[in-house]
């Protein structure tokens, strides 16, 4: 007697074969790009000493060293790191034109290698003219402040640039103010560069008016480090004001700042964009002090108050404030703690960030313990708040389907 054939069964059959020949096509997909990419590798392995010799330069060990193992590993080169080496102008070239069309190349990092004027040149057209180049370390480079305007170029027209660490450099408060500007000049919307490192550089007050201008225009940037610097009490409530405008920077770095929330009278040029309203509390300059009435700490004209002032009031997207380092004192530490006090409640009914505000323990014990308890609140309502977000799109997926 014949057996019927299941009809699922053939099904299956038919299925089971597609999902074959999925696979199949997968793999040779797979393995052709594999190709492609080891093609690339052993071009520029090609390229590098004929560019050299091109540029009178001698190849580089650490990059042919790379590049040999890229090609042993069957691996791409995503990174060129050049470290404790003083570059010429010509071996940089000679990589510029080696990795010119070279797309799976990511970072160029150069630590604790001194490089020139025409060297920053170079690497300037090299980052600018590159289409997969995101991140560039020029750390310790002994860039100075009349070198910046080639920083200033990289900024304002780089097309796919979203790290730039410029860290122990003496740029100077034109340094500064010369990247700052280049940022804002950048034409993508939003900005293109994501973070911002210029640690110990030597950026002072006079450099707060662009850097204000820039944050309270650009809504590319994520995360801006400016520790080590000596933007101190002067600088700190322009930069403040800018932050009403913004609401997208999350992390804002200003440890070891010489900020000391010292008592003063600040004029700052920087107007904020029309429209933006700035709810400073400026009752300090009214107030009639006499030796038998205490005066408020928190209504004093000071950098700490003013910036506290501001963050309470208007910016909701910082996530991170940075103030290590800084001897803001029990005054401003108290100016700290309202701080929180008034953005924990409305972290918890998500209309902001939930803020987390790091300080030095020069405050008393009881103050700065009480600080660190609101931060870990701060914490845990932003783990929380991120879950919740998460959750919440999944079911909307899952309703969708």
């Amino acid at each position: 007697m014949a057996v019927k054939k299941s009809a699922g069964g053939g099904k299956n059959k038919k299925k089971g074969g597609k999902m074959s020949a999925k696979k199949g096509k997968a793999k040779e997909n797979e393995e052709e790009v594999a190709a492609l990419k080891a093609a690339a590798v052993k071009k520029v392995k090609a390229d590098y000493p004929i560019q050299c010799k091109k540029f009178i330069s001698e190849p580089l060990q650490l990059v042919v060293k790379r590049i040999d193992k890229a090609i042993q590993a069957m691996e791409d080169i995503d990174k060129i790191i050049i470290t404790s080496y003083s570059l010429i102008p010509n071996e940089i070239w000679a990589l510029y034109y080696t990795f010119e069309t070279y797309t799976y190349l990511t970072s160029l990092c150069l630590w604790t290698s001194p490089i020139d004027a025409r060297g920053l040149d170079a690497i300037a057209k090299f980052v600018i003219n590159h289409p997969t180049i995101t991140i560039l370390h020029l750390i310790d480079c002994k860039i100075t402040p009349t070198m910046t305007p080639h920083l200033a170029h990289i900024a304002k027209d780089s097309k796919t640039l979203t790290s730039l660490v410029l860290d122990h450099n003496g740029l100077g408060s034109l340094g500064a103010v010369n990247v700052f500007m280049g940022i804002r000049a950048n034409p993508a919307s939003p900005g293109i560069l994501k973070n911002l490192s210029m640690r110990y550089c030597d950026v002072g007050s006079k450099a707060a008016e662009a850097i204000a201008m820039t944050i309270a225009s650009n809504t590319g940037l994520i995360d801006i480090d400016l520790s080590g610097n000596t933007i101190g009490d002067d600088g700190l409530p322009t930069i403040a004001k800018a932050l009403s405008s913004n609401t997208t920077l999350k992390n804002l770095r200003l440890s070891a700042n010489n900020i000391q929330n010292r008592e003063m009278g600040y004029t700052s040029s920087y107007q904020p964009p029309p429209g933006v309203t700035l709810q400073i509390q400026q009752q300090q300059q009214q107030q009639l002090r006499s030796p038998t009435s205490p005066v408020n700490p928190l209504a004093l004209n000071t950098s700490i108050n003013t910036l506290c002032s501001i963050l309470g009031q208007e910016n909701t997207g910082l996530a991170l404030l940075d103030l290590t380092g800084n001897h803001i004192g029990p005054n401003g530490g108290q100016a700290i703690l309202e701080l929180l006090k008034q953005k924990k409640p409305q972290a918890q009914g998500k209309r902001c960030e939930a803020l987390q505000v790091e300080i030095s323990e020069r405050m008393g014990d009881e103050m700065y313990g009480d600080v660190c308890d609101l931060n870990d609140v701060m914490d845990e309502l932003a783990k929380k708040n991120a879950k919740g977000s998460g959750k919440k799109g999944g079911k909307g997926k899952k309703g969708k389907k």
